[in-house]
């Protein structure tokens, strides 16, 4: 598991295009046009403090030992509760934009096969722990790594944008992202890059914002490259950047970028020239060991100029999560929500760092970080996703499979996900159920 791609669908068909179409006009005409600098980076508050409405909390997690078992829009695999598992609505028209080629699959076919064998040989955490960490993280997401950023095909806000201009488009797509409207707020902020007037750096990283929170960290990346070519001083992509690279367990590009956060921030900015400090971070020597400490010790100096600052507590936790020190990288989220209560990015990647910790109870106590960052941002895919994953460290398939699948119905363009499901389906030993993941919809799993 990552502290934790795919381009959205190309398109819909005739009357699904239609009523994109109207609901982009829609969205267009509430939005007020504002001017774009590079200092509108950072969400409104009203995004960052947006909390559920106490219904929807208490659906979720009226259960303590299933808390989804309230949540009407899933039913249990396995068991008869006679419910939906998804609303339509949620649900994408198509999964076109999968460009899996055989050798790809029989590699993915592959990677089930030895799972399913490991599983038989030691059926324990450790097992699950030692897959996710090695196996998948490190082949599955590269088989659909992708090289170019694609926009989005027969774009709703496209067809909508006649006389609307770039700087609307743009806040059109930070009104959708705020309301967890993920792929629609793509559309929008591409829609703005191909109008025009906006800042590039800052429409890129919103793009790779929204990537990254669908769990899409390859195609994230691609975005907040070309946020920073826009804008090399962007500290808010430099930081997000880092980030999506230890995702991607780059280690070294992570740690540029964030030692590039250190040098482009300025109350910051001398650190990294103290004598001290004096090192080639770029280079591939020395080694990490020596690179990862002047990284720690120099932001645990800009925590001594700066403690309340939540984004240097953050690095350090992604910075522990790289030399697996993982009780220091809680400690670190920890204090970064001491600050910032209400992120549910932070409550995702304390969920992260207990999960991937030694600790015999990790992958259980993860599940209330997530929790809390699900009832922040219900929309929050990532969350779903690794919600699941935490269940089925716990051997316990039947959940994760429900987490799953709530992910894929908020994107069901995230392949790597359609994988976690069938390797949980072959776990609970359904084939009839692992025969519809190959179909890549979610519909199909109403009735089970």
């Amino acid at each position: 598991m990552s502290l934790k791609g795919l381009v959205s669908g190309e398109g819909c068909g005739g009357g699904a295009t239609n009523a994109l179409t109207s609901l982009a006009s829609a969205v267009l005409q509430s939005a007020p046009p504002s001017a774009i600098s590079s200092s509108a980076a950072t969400e409104p508050a009203s995004v960052q403090h947006s909390i559920p409405p106490p219904s929807v909390a208490d659906a979720i997690y009226a259960s303590s030992h299933d808390p989804l078992a309230m949540d009407p829009a899933l039913a249990s695999i396995g068991h008869s509760h006679g419910q939906e598992i998804l609303n339509e609505d949620e649900v994408a028209d198509s999964f076109s934009n999968l460009d899996l080629t055989e050798k790809d699959l029989e590699q993915l076919e592959t990677e089930y096969a030895e799972f399913a064998r490991a599983m038989d040989a030691d059926p324990s955490p450790e097992t699950m722990e030692n897959f996710w960490q090695h196996a998948f993280w490190n082949d599955m997401e590269g088989v659909v790594a992708p090289k170019e950023y694609t926009m989005s095909t027969d774009n709703p806000f496209l067809e909508a944008a006649a006389g609307v201009s770039g700087p609307s488009l743009h806040e059109a797509g930070r009104k959708l992202f705020g309301e967890g409207r993920l792929e629609e707020s793509i559309w929008a902020f591409e829609a703005a890059l191909q109008v025009g007037g906006v800042d590039l750096s800052d429409t890129w990283r919103w793009i790779g914002t929204a990537q990254a929170e669908n769990d899409h960290d390859q195609v994230a990346i691609l975005c907040l490259e070309k946020s920073i070519a826009a804008d090399p001083d962007n500290v808010e992509a430099l930081l997000d950047l880092g980030v999506s690279y230890t995702n991607e367990l780059n280690h070294d590009k992570a740690m540029h970028h964030l030692a590039e956060w250190l040098r482009k921030n300025d109350v910051y900015a001398a650190i990294p020239s103290r004598p001290e400090f004096a090192l080639d971070l770029d280079s591939y020597s020395p080694s990490f060991e020596v690179k990862h400490k002047r990284m720690i010790d120099m932001y645990m100096l800009a925590s001594t100029m700066n403690p309340a600052d939540p984004d240097v507590w953050t690095v350090l936790g992604v910075l522990y999560n790289l030399s697996r020190d993982y009780a220091l990288a809680e400690d670190a989220f920890r204090k970064a929500l001491q600050y910032d209560p209400d992120s549910y990015s932070l409550w995702n990647k304390l969920g992260a760092t207990m999960a991937n910790s030694p600790a015999a109870d990790g992958s259980k106590q993860a599940v209330y970080a997530y929790r809390k960052a699900i009832e922040l941002k219900p929309s929050y895919t990532r969350a779903w996703v690794n919600m699941g994953i935490s269940y089925s460290n716990q051997s316990m398939y039947d959940l994760a499979a429900k987490y799953y699948l709530r992910a894929l119905s908020l994107n069901p363009t995230a392949s790597h996900v359609w994988s976690y499901l069938r390797i949980a389906l072959e776990c609970l030993k359904r084939p009839d159920l692992i025969e519809m993941v190959s179909a890549r919809d979610v519909n199909l799993f109403r009735d089970h």
